[in-house]
């Protein structure tokens, strides 16, 4: 088997995710022939010893597959996830995560990637629904670009601000009276109710 390992940042120590793998590997009498290490990786980037790791297992017929300690090593989603084994499953290679037990090799194994299938599957429904709830804010509000649509500006009862200046209440009382930063307050006032400022 080829061993892949990764921490986020280089303080952190990859021991721990070594020791696991190999107190598995001596209970199952599995071989490691070789490790790849990714220090400092976080899993949104590209991850290249992963990848070596994946190609080394596909390409070699001495290699059974690919060991990690956890799900989240060998994807930062999901969909990647299931993309990364089906390229070994097509090479007729196995996984194994120690954390979570999973072993392609087994039925149980089989049995939890089809559980995160259907996982991946629900995570695209819920974006689609998203992107098409984005789209319908998008149209009632009448923007066309399909960039995000701010937050709508909150009321403000200028009658009740120019009432509380008079009583010579500060700009940071009516704020928090009208429900807004003072800072906002002042902006807008100076946009929308000048008068103010005279």
């Amino acid at each position: 088997m080829v061993a892949y390992v990764r921490v986020s940042t280089k303080n952190q120590r990859l021991d721990v995710q070594k020791e696991e793998i190999v107190k598995y590997c001596r209970y199952k009498n599995i071989e490691i022939i070789r490790w790849y290490e990714d220090k400092g990786v976080s899993g949104a980037l590209h991850r290249i010893k992963w990848q070596r790791a994946l190609k080394h297992a596909i390409d070699n017929d001495e290699i059974d597959g690919v060991i990690v300690y956890d799900l989240s090593r060998a994807g930062r989603s999901t969909g990647e996830l299931l993309f990364n084994l089906e390229k070994l499953r097509k090479a007729g290679k196995k996984f194994i995560s120690v954390k979570e037990n999973i072993n392609t090799d087994t039925k149980e194994g089989r049995f939890m990637l089809n559980v995160l299938a259907a996982i991946a599957e629900l995570e695209r429904e819920v974006i689609r629904e998203r992107m098409a709830a984005g789209r319908e804010y998008a149209k009632k509000y009448g923007t066309k670009s399909g960039k995000p649509c701010h937050r709508p500006l909150k009321e403000i009862d200028w009658e009740l601000v120019r009432k509380f200046r008079k009583m010579g209440g500060s700009w940071r009382l009516i704020a928090k009276i009208v429900g807004v930063h003072p800072n906002t307050l002042i902006r807008r006032a100076g946009r929308e109710a000048p008068d103010l400022f005279e």
